[in-house]
């Protein structure tokens, strides 16, 4: 497909989504169905990258629009549980079909962004781009529960649409969260997950 044809395509798709039950999707709902929609194309095409290249400016457009009109509804990011974008059974589909997964790098790297964007509720584009692994990242770890006997990774915020890091933000609390790993399914677990796209990374 044609890659303008693509963007126009992903514009209507955007705009008229909806669940099964009629009912709109929630704004962090749309933004990884988007994601789940890259990872599929990159099984065919890995230079594919709708979230940066400019090619696909208007469906990202829409797609911002479409989130800001679904929070304004009430179907903002606190509208559904942090863990669960979409429904348990629309992940394992994701899963099922290779479209997440860690078999390839561009894969791994679409997984990570879809778990990291469920687990630490990134708010907006700027969260996601200010991600790195080499100079004070804001994702580390594993580190290990005391009391749970768990591993887990840690999120600290620096920067986000709420705190630039300026003078008038010095009071600001940043937010910091903590990922447990998924013992029962760890083929999906954001822990194994996050380990091996270090090791890679640094490879």
């Amino acid at each position: 497909m044609e890659p303008c044809i693509r963007d126009t395509a992903l514009q209507y798709f955007l705009a008229e989504a909806k669940k099964t039950d009629g009912n709109d999707y929630p704004s962090a709902s749309l933004y990884q169905l988007f994601v789940a929609i890259q990872g599929q194309i990159r099984l065919s095409d890995p230079a594919v990258n709708l979230l940066t290249q400019p090619t696909y400016v208007k469906c990202r457009k829409v797609l911002d629009s479409m989130m800001k009109k679904r929070s304004a509804e009430g179907l903002g990011v606190a509208s559904r549980r942090r863990a669960e974008p979409i429904s348990s059974l629309e992940e394992n589909i994701l899963w099922e079909r290779a479209v997440i997964g860690s078999d390839n790098p561009p894969k791994l790297l679409d997984t990570m962004v879809y778990l990291i964007g469920i687990h630490f509720a990134l708010r907006d584009g700027k969260e996601h781009s200010n991600l790195r692994l080499n100079k004070n990242p804001p994702i580390t770890g594993p580190f290990i529960d005391s009391e749970l006997h768990k591993r887990y990774i840690l999120y600290k915020e620096d920067i986000s649409k709420t705190n630039s890091g300026g003078m008038k933000d010095k009071k600001y609390t940043p937010k910091t969260v903590k990922a447990y790993e998924n013992i029962e399914y760890p083929d999906s677990c954001i822990v194994t997950l996050f380990e091996k796209y270090k090791h890679l990374w640094s490879s």
